[in-house]
């Protein structure tokens, strides 16, 4: 006889430097497969404006996400491009843990900052790790 197994989630509470680690961990290795951030947001404004010197582009970005701006991610296949928000990054960590229960909060890899966004931007995994 097998024993049952139960799903349950648990709520998780992220903070400010839990989105900013997740941001930039998945613009500095996570989407690189196949994304990558251009220099304008989704209404024309260049994202460089502003920003310090002695931040790198991928810290820079979570900063803006977290000002309520967007960032938007090329898609280096198609050349679509798609705007991420705070919400989106929100969105895709809610399914990120549906769908990997398992998965300890603050304990990720390349592959589930990837994950992360892409659920956040598709829904789903457009693009899978080799």
């Amino acid at each position: 006889m097998s024993e049952s197994v139960f799903v349950v989630y648990v709520p998780m509470v992220f903070n400010e430097a839990d989105i900013k680690r997740i941001v930039t961990g998945a613009l500095l290795g996570g989407i690189w497969h196949w994304g990558t951030v251009t220099s304008k947001d989704s209404a024309g404004n260049k994202i460089l404006e502003g920003k310090p010197a002695t931040m790198n582009l991928a810290s820079w970005c979570a900063e803006l996400l977290l000002q309520d701006r967007d960032v938007v991610i090329l898609d280096c296949k198609t050349q679509d491009r798609y705007a991420l928000t705070l919400q989106r990054v929100v969105n895709g960590i809610e399914m990120f843990y549906k769908l990997h229960p398992q998965s300890g909060k603050g304990v990720f890899s390349d592959r589930d900052y990837d994950r992360i966004i892409q659920y956040g931007l598709f829904g789903k995994v457009v693009y899978e790790r080799e």
